[in-house]
């Protein structure tokens, strides 16, 4: 007879319309639960799970689950994709709540390496025993990466510039859009963003196409550029980032012109595609070039760059944590 599932509660930081949540704990419960795991959002009481999934965000409640759970011979997971006293918020104002949950923890689960070093020399997290690396997985996508439906040349076009993300998260990037709206390349430049900020936005950059952000339809509208600009500031917190937008731009066939973030410079040489790194607005005017750009969107199309993407797959990730969790289990019983 086949043992039991292993039963896995998540408990994320957010709804489905929050990326990190919804690429940090929604995707990763659907790909497990296919894997055939026993997964919940939030704990069933009559059932407690085996492993306690939270993300991020640290309360009384969630606290008081892990010591039930821990006191039953669970384990504790706790992923966390930002940085920062700024970045966490709530998470670090209980110092105390704090320090009673990291001593319940057996395993912190990160997005990039980077963010992986930074958060082991905290001596707050010094008593956690293990530290995985997982990578965000491509957005907006389920399962493996399917083909991309082709696309035409932009040829000597005037071309669709994007920017996407949390509306705060934009000033970054802004020095690198407002060229872009006065270049005779680009036909127009759109802030892709949170709908209660579209109408401050508006009123402040009239030169920008400020579209609401939804779940459903931001693929289709994403699909239908040519390039986005991803900035990154370049402070502590900003320098661990993920590539998820990145990914998530590739993914839909649009050039992605990014910051040199670690994670974003890696996935660009991984792509083979290192000029996708810029340093300045001057950069990505230059990039605009009609021969260089269409080679550009050509290679994004490109046999590699959809090779390489798959390692980003919703599915690739959770078999990542799968292999992560098998060797837990037998570091556990040696």
């Amino acid at each position: 007879m086949a043992p039991p599932p292993i039963r896995i509660a998540f408990f994320p930081a957010g709804t489905i319309n929050t990326a990190s949540s919804r690429l940090r704990c929604f995707g990763l419960a659907r790909e497990l639960e296919r894997l055939g795991f026993a997964v919940t959002l939030g704990v069933d009481a009559s059932a407690l799970p085996q492993i306690f999934f939270v993300q991020k965000v640290i309360t009384p409640d969630v606290l008081r689950t892990a010591q039930v759970i821990r006191s039953l011979g669970g384990h504790v997971f706790f992923d966390i994709d930002d940085y920062g006293d700024a970045a966490l918020g709530g998470l670090l104002s209980d110092p105390e709540t704090f320090s009673q949950f990291m001593q319940l923890v057996n395993v912190v689960i990160v997005d990039t390496e980077t963010r992986r070093q930074v958060i082991q020399q905290d001596p707050r997290f010094s008593v956690v025993p293990h530290f995985w690396v997982i990578p965000d997985p491509i957005d907006y996508v389920y399962g493996d990466l399917e083909e991309l439906p082709p696309r035409d040349a932009p040829g000597g076009r005037k071309l669709h510039a994007c920017w996407f993300g949390n509306a705060p998260n934009i000033a970054p990037a802004l020095p690198y859009l407002a060229p872009l709206s006065a270049s005779g390349r680009v036909a127009d430049v759109n802030v892709l963003t949170n709908r209660e900020f579209v109408d401050l936005l508006r009123q402040n950059y009239p030169g920008f196409a400020i579209t609401p952000w939804s779940l459903e339809a931001f693929p289709a509208v994403l699909s239908g550029m040519d390039f986005c600009v991803l900035i990154h500031d370049q402070s502590l917190e900003g320098i661990q980032k993920s590539n998820n937008k990145m990914l998530a731009s590739l993914a839909l066939g649009v050039v992605p012109f990014v910051s040199r973030t670690p994670a974003y410079a890696e996935t660009a040489e991984q792509m083979g595609m290192p000029e996708l790194v810029v340093d300045s607005p001057q950069d990505v005017l230059d990039r605009l070039d009609p021969k260089a750009f269409d080679n550009l969107a050509a290679r994004v199309a490109g046999e590699r760059c959809r090779s390489e993407l798959q390692k980003y797959s919703p599915a690739a990730s959770a078999r990542i944590f799968t292999a992560k969790l098998a060797e837990y289990v037998v570091a556990l019983s040696a």
